[in-house]
């Protein structure tokens, strides 16, 4: 300790030093350790994956978006049952990269995107007028397309064949309600085409002016009446990719382009964009051979797994429902 008296008249200033020895603390930059995915050929869109890997907790189909496509994951090691990468975007079909061999150390995880699907459809227009017909049937194309691009479905149409089955051979069907029942016959008489989607517009189906129906999953047939909205050609062509209804559900409303009672049809999740893409009887597998050599998965409608996502997984708001 030193010390120094300072004086001035009746005033005195005492101040006190402290020799503190000197310490030096070195820190160390430590490069973050972190497994990442790399997405190419993206069309510049925001991009989203799922990931399933072990960490604590595990990943079991955890969201990640991206405007780079470059994505930060990890770190990330093997899980038992399943590792794997979804990726979605824009204009992209939807792709899986199974068996993802992750490690202890840092792994970078490189997906290619291909696509869209392009898939060629067949649109008979069999009540009415042709030209009213043509005009209807292209409203449908145009708002289905937009759903899909909006929604990342990654499949477009190629051809969409228009005709004429308007003609004195087919009057039969020329006022008709259409049931499943006369699916066969319709298809017989009006003409069908083979490998594509054959769509029907005719008067009414199931007595009513206003709906529709595949009769099935993965049929490759549809039914429109001519009243029919635009949006429910998505509706039913998400049946022909193995799509069930979700008003039932929790977590969906009339927004979701699968609810069977609705006028504001909008939105797919990325939970049904990948059955629609992976299921076998999806047509995209089964009459298109669109995704050949690629991995199929057949998922409950319902049931989630480490190998299927929840219906209702979400990367992206749903008007209502938040990314998830």
């Amino acid at each position: 300790m030193i010390s120094r008296v300072f004086s001035r008249p009746s005033i005195y200033y005492v101040l006190a030093f402290t020799t503190v020895p000197l310490v030096l603390t070195t820190y160390s930059l430590l490069t973050p350790t972190y497994d990442r995915v790399q997405l190419s050929n993206t069309t510049g869109s925001e991009s989203g994956i799922l990931v399933v890997g072990q960490a604590s907790p595990p990943n079991i189909y955890k969201s990640y978006v991206s405007h780079s496509g470059s994505f930060r994951v990890g770190p990330l090691a093997l899980n038992a049952i399943n590792n794997e990468v979804v990726a979605f975007t824009n204009g992209r079909a939807v792709d899986v990269k199974p068996l993802v061999p992750w490690t202890t150390g840092i792994d970078t995880v490189n997906m290619s995107l291909t696509g869209p699907i392009v898939i060629d459809v067949t649109m008979w227009i069999v009540r009415g007028d042709f030209p009213t017909g043509f005009a209807r049937a292209t409203a449908m194309k145009l708002a289905t397309m937009s759903i899909w691009d909006q929604e990342r479905m990654g499949v477009t149409f190629g051809a969409f064949d228009i005709r004429d089955a308007t003609s004195p051979g087919t009057a039969l069907f020329s006022h008709f309600d259409s049931t499943c029942l006369m699916r066969n016959s319709l298809q017989t008489t009006v003409g069908h085409d083979v490998n594509r989607i054959n769509i029907y517009m005719v008067d009414q189906v199931n007595n009513d002016i206003g709906s529709s129906n595949s009769c099935g999953f993965g049929t490759g047939f549809i039914a429109m009446a001519l009243g029919a909205s635009n949006d429910l050609l998505a509706h039913e062509i998400g049946h022909n990719f193995w799509l069930r209804h979700i008003d039932m559900l929790p977590n969906f409303d009339e927004t979701n382009v699968m609810h069977p009672a609705s006028i504001t049809r909008q939105y797919f999740t990325e939970g049904q964009l990948f059955r629609a893409h992976l299921s076998s009887n999806s047509v995209l597998n089964t009459f298109y051979h669109a995704r050949p050599h690629r991995i199929t998965r057949d998922c409950a409608a319902t049931a989630s797994s480490e190998t299927c996502p929840p219906i209702d997984k979400r990367i992206w708001q749903d008007g209502a429902f938040p990314p998830n």
